[in-house]
């Protein structure tokens, strides 16, 4: 394996065991594999809104962090609970 990767898990998971996601990192680390982790805590098997934010801002930075890290990032657009931002007034700047 080259390809960096990226392993999310969810901490409360009652199906895989995060048991699973920490061994995977050992063996990754020990075997010098570029990787990056993201454990979302007080989710289960699937995640609420909030959780989904988080995971999607995570895998879209992934791909660019990993793969061009010359290359900007532009800031992601307010969660809910940072106020409301949709339609045509949602601004995407640069970090």
């Amino acid at each position: 394996m080259r390809a960096p990767i990226l392993i999310i898990h969810v901490l409360a998971d009652r199906r895989v065991d995060p048991d699973h996601a920490y061994r995977l990192l050992a063996m990754l680390e020990l075997h010098g594999k570029p990787h990056e982790s993201l454990f979302v805590s007080k989710a289960e098997h699937r995640f609420d809104r909030e959780q989904w934010i988080l995971v999607i801002r995570r895998v879209r930075r992934f791909p660019t962090a990993s793969l061009q890290p010359e290359i900007d990032f532009l800031q992601d657009p307010r969660s809910p609970r940072e106020g409301r931002c949709d339609g045509p007034t949602v601004s995407w700047e640069k970090q």
